[in-house]
């Protein structure tokens, strides 16, 4: 892909995130070209429908999450490997696209990407519960279930920065291995 046409799709995904958590369900593609900086023949080529440029939204967005989770794996110190994933997370928020997706997994882009997550996911999960610093009866599906909680709990937040600064220490505090 030449870096014209990459970043031509960055900013129409970046746009049409940032329009959808503005406007919701009434995403408009004229509104998302605009705010881009593209023509609407631009976003049509790389977007042919709405739920199409919906769908990259979601795939951006989980591929993010995966990111975040590969870079703090637990390999010396869990604990903080720990608390840098679950502050990366908060900090990408609950992505309303991103949510809707998971949920319905409808194309073979998403449900790869949602496979990624689990692995990632269950090798982070997997260190940090060799490290001693995570329960070992601890199930993905129970902390992803938690995660869930606290992305919640930190959007919910008046003060979300004081909130990433010590959610992550009442999180692991609940599932520390005693």
């Amino acid at each position: 892909m030449r870096k014209d046409t990459a970043r031509n799709r960055e900013a129409i995904l970046r746009a049409a995130q940032s329009r959808y958590e503005q406007d919701g369900s009434s995403l408009g593609m004229h509104d998302v070209a605009r705010d881009a900086g593209v023509g609407i023949g631009t976003l049509y080529r790389h977007f042919r429908s709405r739920e199409d440029l919906l769908e990259g939204v979601a795939v951006m967005g989980l591929k993010e999450v995966v990111d975040t989770i590969a870079l703090t794996t637990p390999e010396s110190d869990a604990r903080t490997a720990l608390s840098r994933l679950l502050r990366g997370l908060g900090e990408l928020g609950c992505d309303p696209v991103l949510e809707r997706f998971v949920r319905q997994p409808a194309t073979e882009e998403v449900q790869k990407m949602l496979a990624s997550f689990w692995a990632a996911l269950t090798q982070f999960l997997s260190s940090a519960q060799e490290a001693g610093e995570i329960a070992p009866d601890v199930t993905v599906e129970e902390f992803v279930g938690l995660l869930h909680g606290f992305l919640a709990s930190v959007q919910a937040a008046p003060d979300q920065t004081r909130a990433l600064d010590r959610f992550p220490e009442l999180f692991i505090a609940g599932i520390a291995a005693k």
